[in-house]
C-alpha cells in the first residue's frame, strides 16, 4: 500500500510541476483565453470587442488584386460589409512580443495583413480568444480580387463574401467557408475540420491531415475534390466531377455529378447518387467487406462514371431518379 501511495503521491507532483510549467511558458493570459473553438469549429469572439481598426477607402487601393493575411495564433474573419470602405478590425496584443502589420504593397497590389508572435513559444494560440476582422465591401474592386490566408495555429472563417479566388490554410485549426461566390476555392488544414457550406464555385478542393471535411451545398461547374488522411468525410455535392478520398475514415455523400471517385483504405462508404443506374459505367473494388454494388457498362452508351474503391469497409451506394 505505502509503494501504491508513493505512486500516487509523485503523480501528483508531476502534474503539479507540469501545470506550473504551463501556465510560465505559455502565459497566464493564454490560458485564461483557452477555447476549443479554432479546432472544433464553433467560433464564439466577440467581434464588437475590437478596439484597433484601420480602414481603406476604394481610392486608396487602386489596383488591388489580392487580399493576404499571415498569422500565428490570431484567428480570422472575413465578412461582407455595407460601407464602401474596407476595415481590418481586430483586438490590440498590448505585447511587445507580438505585432500586427496592416499595410498595401502598391508594387504588388497586395493588401497585407501579417501578425507576428516574435517568441514563437506560445504554440498553443489556437485557445487564444484574439482575432483579426476584415470586414470587405462586396464591389467589383473587391468582388475581382484574389483572397490568401495562412494561419499557424488559429481558425479561419470566410462568410457571405465573393472573390476570384479564396486559398485558405491552417496548420492548427478549423478552415469554415459559407455563403461564398468564387472561381477557385482551396481549404486546407494540417489539424482540425474543414467545414464548406452554400458555396458557388468553378473548382473546390479541401483537405485535411487529421479532422473531418463537412461540405454541404456545394454548387460547381467543374471538379470537386476532397480528402482526408485520418477523418470522416461528408458531402452533398453538384458538380461535372466528384472526386473523395480518405486513408482512414468513413465517406458519406450526396452528389449530382458526371463523374464520380470514391476510395478509402479503411472505412465504410454510405452514397446517394441523384441519377438513373443505368447511364453509369461502375467498377467497385472491395478487398474486405462487402458492396451492394456491380461492376457495369451503362447501357445506353453514357460516358458517366462511378468509381469505387475500398480496402476495408462496406459499401452501400443508392440511385435516385431525377425529380
Amino acid at each position: 500500500m505505502k509503494k501504491v501511495a508513493a505512486v500516487f503521491v509523485s503523480i501528483g507532483v508531476i502534474l503539479v510541476i507540469a501545470g506550473l510549467v504551463m501556465v510560465g511558458i505559455f502565459g497566464g493570459d493564454t490560458l485564461k483565453n483557452f477555447s476549443w473553438g479554432d479546432l472544433s469549429g464553433v467560433f464564439n469572439h466577440n467581434l464588437e470587442s475590437a478596439d484597433t481598426v484601420v480602414d481603406y477607402g476604394a481610392d486608396e487601393l487602386n489596383g488591388l488584386s489580392k487580399i493576404e493575411l499571415d498569422v500565428d495564433n490570431y484567428s480570422v474573419y472575413i465578412l461582407p460589409t455595407d460601407e464602401e470602405k474596407l476595415s481590418v478590425k481586430y483586438i490590440n496584443p498590448n505585447d511587445d512580443d507580438i505585432s500586427i502589420q496592416v499595410a498595401y504593397d502598391q508594387n504588388t497590389s497586395a493588401l497585407k495583413v501579417t501578425e507576428r508572435d516574435n517568441v514563437k513559444i506560445h504554440f498553443f494560440g489556437f485557445g487564444n480568444k484574439r482575432f483579426i476582422a476584415v470586414y470587405i465591401p462586396q464591389t467589383e474592386l473587391f468582388v475581382k480580387s484574389d483572397l490568401t490566408i495562412s494561419a499557424s495555429t488559429a481558425g479561419i472563417k470566410v462568410t457571405d463574401v465573393a472573390f476570384a479566388s479564396v486559398k485558405c490554410f491552417a496548420k492548427t485549426g478549423s478552415v469554415n467557408i459559407d455563403g461564398i461566390t468564387v472561381d477557385v476555392l482551396n481549404a486546407e488544414t494540417n489539424t482540425g475540420s474543414v467545414n464548406l457550406d452554400k458555396i458557388t464555385c468553378r473548382e473546390l478542393s479541401a483537405t485535411t491531415n487529421t479532422g473531418s471535411v463537412n461540405v454541404d451545398g456545394i454548387s460547381a461547374s467543374g471538379r470537386v475534390e476532397l480528402r482526408a488522411d485520418t477523418g470522416s468525410i461528408n458531402c452533398d455535392v453538384t458538380a461535372d466531377a466528384l472526386y473523395i478520398d480518405t486513408d482512414t475514415g468513413s465517406i458519406n455523400f450526396d452528389a449530382t455529378a458526371n463523374s464520380i471517385t470514391v476510395k478509402t483504405d479503411t472505412g465504410s462508404v454510405h452514397g446517394t447518387v441523384l441519377g438513373d443506374k443505368n447511364d453509369y459505367n461502375i467498377t467497385t473494388r472491395v478487398g474486405t467487406g462487402k458492396s451492394n454494388l456491380s461492376n457495369q457498362t451503362a447501357a445506353n452508351g453514357s460516358n458517366k462514371v462511378l468509381n469505387v474503391t475500398v480496402d476495408t469497409g462496406y459499401v452501400r451506394i443508392d440511385f435516385k431518379a431525377d425529380a
